[in-house]
């Protein structure tokens, strides 16, 4: 204890400047070198990822936690002895997962672009249609201005049971096509349409059903899998990987759903990772859904469904 307080004592009158990174203000860089020099769970390199994708206002939040926290060599001195309490504490997790969140948030990305499939990397894909009647098709869409999933019968790309609640033309190879032929996920229709910010508001049966936030539903990706049940092979999907924002609507506060408190009594961090819908609890999901429903004039025109989700809590 004593070696660990003179090693604290040796730094008591701060670092000469930035120590980690010059992207960040000097008092939060030092502070964070602070922090995992003692208690630790992240690293240099966490940070330096934080510092090259934080936006000014993602900066400024991390400020206010850090400010909240004892993050200075004499507020640390204090708490000597008692770092297990503070290491494993529900605000220094909220910190860490922040800071990581944000600083691993481009290779969330390069995930989902690594899933904007072309119908060519489908495997077999030629026994749908080949490239050369692909461009064909291309040029046919270019010609109308839009892409008409009629069309796809004059390149025998025509749907099999009607009946059926999956269909691998429909589900799968036109919006696939589609999103290739528009450049990609954030050229879709779908992409421009939901950078918009919606007002949920509902006041009309009590605190229970009183609802008041906005948010907005991006999409960032997809996944499908052919349907080859008809050989006993596996049962097909497609759907959306979405990114999902959450603020308070102009000039209130706090966010509600149901009666639930957004950021305190459900979506308690800030920022959650793209991961599976059914990593969220049935309130948090419920609440997807709900947005879902609300959006899905903007998606169902590519895929009916989602399947993972990023939300961030603003």
């Amino acid at each position: 204890m004593k070696s660990l307080i003179k090693l604290l004592l040796r730094e008591e009158g701060g670092y000469f400047g930035n120590v980690i990174t010059r992207k960040l203000p000097k008092e939060l860089d030092n502070a964070l070198y602070t922090l995992i020099h003692f208690l630790g769970k992240f690293d240099f390199e966490d940070v330096i990822n934080f510092a090259d994708h934080a936006t000014p206002e993602e900066i400024e939040e991390l400020e206010e936690l850090i400010s909240l926290f004892p993050s200075r060599q004499h507020e640390i001195i204090v708490s000597a002895g008692g770092f297990s309490e503070l290491r494993n504490s529900e605000l220094y997790t909220q910190i860490i997962d922040f800071v990581k969140n944000v600083g691993h948030e481009e290779l969330i990305k390069e995930g989902s672009i690594n899933q904007e499939l072309r119908l060519g990397d489908i495997p077999n894909s030629e026994k749908w249609i080949t490239p050369e009647l692909k461009k064909v098709l291309f040029k046919q869409w270019d010609r109308i201005g839009k892409a008409d999933w009629k069309m796809l019968k004059y390149f025998n790309l025509s749907m099999g049971n009607s009946d059926s609640s999956f269909d691998n033309i429909l589900d799968v190879i036109y919006p696939i096509l589609r999103i290739e032929w528009e450049g990609g996920v954030k050229k879709t229709k779908s992409y421009e349409d939901s950078q918009e910010w919606r007002w949920e508001f509902f006041d009309a049966h009590g605190e229970s059903e009183y609802r008041d936030f906005e948010y907005r539903m991006i999409p960032v990706g997809y996944d499908f899998l052919m349907d080859e049940s008809d050989s006993y092979g596996e049962t097909g999907y497609s759907c959306w990987h979405l990114l999902v924002e959450i603020r308070p609507s102009s000039g209130r506060s706090p966010m509600i759903w149901y009666g639930l408190e957004i950021g305190e009594e459900i979506f308690e961090k800030k920022n959650y990772p793209l991961q599976s819908y059914r990593s969220y609890g049935q309130e948090e999901f419920d609440l997807l859904e709900d947005i879902w429903s609300n959006s899905d004039h903007i998606f169902g025109n590519y895929f009916g469904q989602f399947c993972e989700v990023e939300v961030k809590i603003h």
